[in-house]
């Protein structure tokens, strides 16, 4: 059997049937399809040992244990889901199709998911590391908690618009806070963008003020698994929550679901329903309030309206006492004024007045008549005298005053006329116009 299975006995003279020869390519492809037909995706437990991440993000690893060792290879499109990656001595699952390398002819796992044994695995382990950074870096700080406001103006969202959290805190928001305006700020919570979109609706209620008032945030997603949740276990929501500018709630999944979002943020809320509630102030208790605080307001209001009334009575008796007293006083000051003018009535004081007055005026008028007497001889004297040193006068004994008929200069001496000059002469009654017909005829008292 053996004989005819592989081909003629040695040394038999029967012609040979033809070889059937096979690349080193083909039969590592054969053997490789055959494993994949007959061997099915499985699960594979090991310790990871030479880890290796290329710059293509590809991971290549062996898995071993005490007996053996298996080569794995993990594609970057699944690399990229981890969420984080394990390190040389750590015992992992891993879930891959069975298959050979062809390049090296090597048996291998080609992976497609990777997980560490034990609570939590690697999900664990990520989020582990992570608050051992940010605690570090002092952002678990209890120092850092900010307290909530009592009475906000406005609350900030960040959750998806089309999710159920969303409709159960607005819900919440409306039965206990009917008054309160939100602003949403809609991102996807789950997927490979979540943390991103997440981290970026959480900043645009810190860098956008005018356009995105809020005096407190909440970070809202419903419930789900650890891997539906993770977004709010990555690093740059961490961030961004520990950078906010006000308060923030983290309101994600169940009372029993735990990320970094709930140890960063201020404050944690069990469900993205009671972060809500824990947001605002309750509008029933505001309404007790108000209606204790007016009672107590009308209470203190008529107390002391009574209190002033009481004071107010007190002044006017005081006012009024001090009134009658008053005018008690000025009522004895009028009656003694009254006695003071019967004594010195103001007919005698203008009687006298008026006496006085008319002989001030008489001997004023006496006065006056001396002076005007007086002053007339003065002036008769003085015309005496102006009328005896008059020109006039002199004229009048037969002189005569000449003068230049154009210039009205007066002529003193002969000397001062010359031939044909007209001259004027006048004498008591009248002047005369003359011409000076020769030489002046010096008066001989003038000769030398």
């Amino acid at each position: 059997m053996i004989a005819t299975t592989y081909g003629p006995p040695i040394g038999s003279t029967a012609q040979a049937a033809p070889r059937k020869v096979y690349s080193v390519s083909r039969i590592v492809r054969r053997a490789d399809a055959v494993l994949r037909e007959k061997a099915p995706p499985l699960w594979v437990r090991g310790e990871v040992s030479g880890w290796k991440r290329m710059s293509s993000g590809h991971c290549y690893f062996t898995l071993k244990d005490a007996q053996a060792e298996l080569c794995c290879t993990l594609w970057a499109s699944a690399a990229r889901l981890l969420p984080t990656l394990p390190e040389n001595g750590m015992e992992v699952e891993v879930f891959g199709q069975l298959g050979i390398y062809p390049r090296k002819g090597q048996f291998q796992l080609d992976v497609s998911r990777l997980e560490k044994t034990g609570a939590g695995g690697l999900w664990e382990l990520a989020k582990e590391r992570l608050l051992k950074q940010l605690r570090q870096e002092g952002l678990l700080d209890e120092d850092r908690k900010r307290p909530l406001p009592p009475h906000p103006d406005c609350i900030g969202i960040v959750t998806s618009t089309q999710s159920a959290a969303f409709h159960d805190m607005h819900r919440a928001l409306r039965r206990k806070a009917w008054w309160m305006p939100a602003r949403v700020s809609h991102c996807g919570v789950e997927g490979a963008e979540a943390a991103s979109e997440i981290a970026a609706a959480i900043r645009r209620f810190g860098t956008r003020r005018d356009q995105c008032p809020a005096d407190v945030v909440i970070v809202a997603r419903g419930g789900g698994s650890m891997e539906s949740l993770w977004a709010f276990n990555m690093e740059p929501v961490a961030r961004a929550i520990a950078a906010c500018p006000v308060p923030v709630i983290s309101a994600v999944g169940h009372e029993t679901d735990y990320t970094v979002a709930d140890v960063v943020a201020d404050v944690r809320a069990a469900t993205p329903t009671a972060g809500a509630e824990r947001a605002v102030p309750d509008g029933r208790e505001i309404a007790a309030w108000l209606d204790k605080f007016r009672h107590d307001s009308r209470l203190r209001i008529d107390r002391a309206t009574d209190r002033r009334e009481e004071q107010l009575l007190r002044h006017y008796d005081a006012v009024h006492r001090a009134i009658s007293r008053r005018l008690a006083l000025l009522g004895s000051e009028t009656e003694a004024a009254a006695r003071h003018l019967g004594a010195h009535s103001p007919r005698q004081v203008l009687a006298r007045a008026e006496e006085q007055a008319l002989r001030s005026e008489e001997a004023l008028h006496a006065v006056m008549e001396r002076r005007l007497e007086g002053l007339e001889r003065e002036l008769a004297a003085g015309a005496e005298a102006l009328d005896a040193r008059s020109p006039l006068r002199v004229i009048a004994r037969g002189y005569a005053v000449v003068s230049d008929a154009e210039t009205g200069q007066l002529v003193r001496e002969a000397e001062q006329v010359q031939p044909d000059q007209r001259l004027r002469v006048r004498l008591a009654h009248g002047e005369i116009a003359v011409r000076a017909e020769a030489e002046p005829m010096v008066s001989p008292s003038h000769v030398a």
